[in-house]
């Protein structure tokens, strides 16, 4: 019996009839990461990839993750990339903007004053974007008049719902109309 590599694969061939081969199953050069990363990185990955920042957030992935070496962790990356692109309603979910998804989070748990209020939300922006000093968001609607136009209380039923989607240690949300002016702040 001897082996033969054959376009990625192995072939067998018996000693006794050297025109017969049976295929060997083929072996991937890439090992599998599921039995060795644990779900909490995988759910990390997950998320990153998912998120619109342009890179990596290396010290929670770190204790997501752990010390995994540098082959491991792009295989990770690697496979769950290939998880979201094969997923149809992870591709939808990517693809959602800021302001949709504090929309869905408040649908789940926000009560029915703040999903009224937040069917009027048009833009977020600074969610993804963290600091030592201060973490700030922003929240356009598409009311208008202020803080003296009549809708000072959803701007700040608005703030509310956002601080309980997100949370950070230093974070400041501030909902404005649709003219840029100001219609409520709060910490998250």
């Amino acid at each position: 019996m001897a082996a033969a590599l054959i376009g990625g694969g192995v072939a067998l061939v018996a000693k006794d009839d050297p025109n017969r081969t049976d295929a060997a199953p083929t072996v991937s050069s890439t090992p599998s990461t599921e039995a060795t990363v644990s779900p909490e990185c995988r759910a990390w990955v997950r998320e990153e990839l998912m998120d619109s920042s342009e890179g990596f957030d290396a010290a929670s992935g770190y204790s997501a993750c752990g010390d995994l070496p540098n082959g491991q962790l792009d295989a990770v990356i690697e496979e769950v990339g290939k998880e979201i692109r094969d997923d149809p309603s992870a591709l939808a979910e990517a693809t959602k903007t800021e302001a949709e998804k504090f929309q869905d989070c408040v649908g789940r748990t926000g009560t029915a004053g703040e999903k009224a209020a937040v069917k009027h939300v048009t833009k977020v922006s600074g969610t993804d974007e963290r600091s030592r000093i201060a973490d700030l968001a922003d929240v356009f609607t598409d009311y208008g008049g202020g803080l003296l136009g009549g809708h000072a209380g959803e701007g700040r039923l608005i703030a509310s719902a956002f601080s309980s989607c997100y949370k950070s240690a230093n974070g400041m949300v501030t909902v404005y109309d649709k003219d840029g002016d100001l219609l409520a702040t709060e910490r998250y």
